[in-house]
């Protein structure tokens, strides 16, 4: 007879985390003798457990923090109060065990902050950007509205007002989960994280900017749901024994299964165009839908492409007129004769994807177009530019095609155009190159870089 032993799970308690100009409201629960996990949500405005990590009780002592009282979102004291967290139960309750932290978007920023500065052994990123600098370029934001948030530094180890932790880097097993077609934190931003981090699993799916335990916890990854995956990252890190998850997992944007894989790639390098077209003056997108509209007015390109694209597609790039330094958009877009299955953001949903009726998959949609990436950047004269990284696989009779406009005033022409993209088959990270990349000199010597 088999005995079951019933797990402790204490009653929610709310505590305010004393900091240096007020308190941190927090809910602890979950199991008493459990590893400290700590979940930051800035956005929260209750001191409720959250239901979607109710499944982390069971094994895991569960401290839920809100925002912070008095200091100003995004500024260096409102992401150093987190910390006191760690340091309250440490000095107060003399927790001696090891610590995670998860956080979602701007709450992932926050959580590896936090794990960067406290003694942390694990980390759960959801589209959580990791570089202020390349996400405020990357989306088109306007400078007073980080100005608004206050004095953000430039990455999460200090790069921007924080000078004496710009090396800092990470030792702890960080697991980053992002959505392949995620138009806010790009697949861009993962460069940065594997800078800072020894040990960094990447879980690739196809959804947008998504928090999954909120958005398709039941999503099947592999013989796992996305939950189950999570639950068992965090005993196994917090454990010592290490994760036993790939580097990277990548979920096809084919048939919509999980895989890891170790093979090779090769860069193609692709001319588009030479000669001379005026470029279309069209407004900035802030969501796919308005960049589908937009590119069928845009200046586009085509070309017979098949298999696995990753990698960040890289423009080599002349113009004339009166250029100014104007911003400049290009997408990237799988497009067929007939309609194939894609999965396609939906802004009824928040620019996510619909799930199927028992949650545990994404549901596709028949297009005969298929955004694979998108970016905007100044113009000069001549110019390299890097998109946004891309893990994609056309299929048999698909083209590429590549759409530029300018969504600033100016009479521009464009005089030549070039596509490098690297292929293989299957995805890794040392082929997710850094923001804003530079060229290859021995390539193009009489080009200059774009913006990096």
């Amino acid at each position: 007879m088999v005995s079951c032993t019933k797990v402790q799970i204490l009653s929610p308690e709310i505590l305010y985390i004393p900091y240096a100009q007020g308190e941190l409201p927090a809910v602890l629960s979950g199991k008493e003798d459990g590893p400290l996990l700590l979940a930051i949500d800035p956005y929260r405005e209750d001191l409720f457990p959250d239901p979607a990590l109710s499944f982390l009780q069971e094994d895991f002592l569960l401290l839920e923090c809100g925002a912070p009282e008095k200091t100003l979102p995004g500024s260096e004291e409102e992401l150093q109060t987190w910390q006191e967290a760690i340091r309250f139960f440490r000095k107060e309750r003399n927790y001696k065990g090891p610590v995670g932290v998860l956080g979602s978007s701007y709450g992932g920023y926050g959580a590896f902050y936090t794990a960067l500065r406290e003694e942390c052994e694990s980390v759960l990123l959801l589209s959580a950007p990791a570089d202020w600098d390349s996400y405020q370029w990357e989306n088109d934001l306007p400078e007073d509205y980080l100005a608004q948030l206050g004095s953000l530094t430039r990455t999460a180890s200090g790069d921007g007002s924080a000078k004496q932790a710009e090396n800092r880097e990470y030792t702890g097993e960080v697991l980053l989960v992002q959505g392949a077609n995620d138009h806010n934190v790009s697949l861009q931003q993962t460069q940065r994280f594997r800078e800072q981090c020894t040990d960094l699993h990447l879980l690739l799916h196809q959804d947008g900017h998504s928090d999954l335990l909120h958005d398709a916890p039941d999503l099947l990854i592999g013989d796992q749901t996305a939950r189950e995956l999570v639950r068992q990252w965090f005993r196994e890190t917090l454990s010592g024994e290490g994760s036993s998850l790939p580097a990277v997992l990548q979920q096809s944007n084919i048939d919509g299964k999980f895989s890891a894989g170790t093979e090779e790639t090769e860069e193609k390098v692709c001319p588009l165009f030479h000669g001379a077209a005026p470029l279309p003056l069209l407004p900035f997108p802030y969501s796919e839908k308005e960049t589908a509209v937009l590119s069928e007015q845009s200046l586009c390109f085509e070309r017979m492409e098949t298999g696995l694209l990753q990698g960040n597609p890289l423009l080599a790039l002349s113009f004339a007129g009166e250029i100014r330094s104007q911003r400049l958009c290009a997408a990237l877009y799988d497009i067929a004769e007939e309609p194939f299955p894609a999965y396609l953001l939906q802004e009824e949903l928040g620019e996510k994807l619909p799930l199927s009726a028992d949650g545990r998959s994404f549901r596709q949609t028949l297009t005969k177009r298929k955004l694979i990436s998108f970016a905007s950047f100044p113009i000069r004269e001549r110019m390299f530019a890097g998109m946004p990284p891309v893990f994609y696989e056309l299929q048999e009779g698909h083209r590429l095609q590549l759409c530029l406009w300018l969504c600033e005033e100016g009479e521009v022409r464009l005089q030549e155009l070039q596509l490098s993209i690297e292929k293989g088959m299957s995805p890794s990270l040392r082929y997710v190159s850094a923001a804003y990349p530079r060229p290859d000199p021995r390539r193009a010597p009489d080009r200059s870089p774009a913006r990096h």
